[in-house]
């Protein structure tokens, strides 16, 4: 099940969207309709609630529609943003709070079902988990949240934002393990999630954490193929 919120003061375009999610007719796909972003916001808050896509208008009265997705990125990193515009001058304003995509007003049906897929075909990456156990105890780390994974010897250490986890497995059984599409090679020893790459420099992977990992000169060209092609499907 996919949780979407959609936020608009423009009901025409709430219309729109809700004839378009019933022409799709995906019974995967719940969505929950606000007409002010500070409604959404605070809704959201007290209620706790957790949505994978956003589909949000850019001009609204009062809090914007930027405004309130770089308050949603603040707890909600890996969530999936769209904005709804009438003008592309605000296309590079958005990448700030890592955008996925946009809908240009008047929206298409074919535009519409064409953003949905692919958001749909994201996430079913990146909320796949992968589970190992180490010491007797079981652990489920979603994709989403894996940096990297290195290998020393027979112990292998998976990277998150929060914390480093050790287990013993063969790169190969942690590869059977993983979307090939979400990771990669960047030497014998070490995979990585292609969604926290910020750019690759020579020998040097730098992430969106702001750490770097060095990229054997054997998987530089395909590490760079896979990153531009994660980069092509998703936007």
């Amino acid at each position: 099940m996919f949780r979407i919120a959609l936020c608009d003061d423009d009901s025409n375009s709430i219309e729109i969207l809700e004839k378009y999610f019933d022409k799709l007719n995906n019974p995967s796909l719940e969505y929950d309709v606000y007409f002010r972003a500070d409604e959404l916001y605070c809704y959201k808050l007290k209620n706790n609630l957790i949505y994978d896509i956003y589909i949000l208008d850019i001009e609204m009265h009062g809090m914007n529609g930027l405004e309130l997705a770089k308050k949603l990125r603040a707890n909600d990193p890996n969530a999936i943003i769209v904005f709804l515009t009438n003008y592309s001058k605000y296309v590079f304003d958005a990448f700030e709070v890592i955008t996925f995509d946009f809908l240009i007003k008047p929206i298409s049906f074919e535009s519409f079902q064409k953003v949905i897929l692919k958001s749909i075909n994201y996430l079913s990456m990146t909320k796949k988990i992968f589970s190992f156990t180490y010491c007797k105890n079981n652990y489920s780390i979603p994709c989403s949240e894996i940096i990297h994974i290195d290998k020393s010897g027979r112990k292998a250490f998976l990277h998150t934002k929060d914390n480093i986890y050790q287990f013993n497995m063969t790169l190969e059984d942690i590869l059977d393990h993983l979307d090939l599409r979400l990771f990669g090679k960047i030497r014998a020893s070490c995979i990585v999630n292609l969604g926290y790459i910020q750019e690759i420099v020579r020998d040097e992977l730098v992430l969106k954490t702001g750490d770097t990992l060095f990229v054997s000169r054997n998987y530089r060209q395909s590490i760079k193929d896979q990153h531009l092609h994660f980069i092509k499907d998703r936007f």
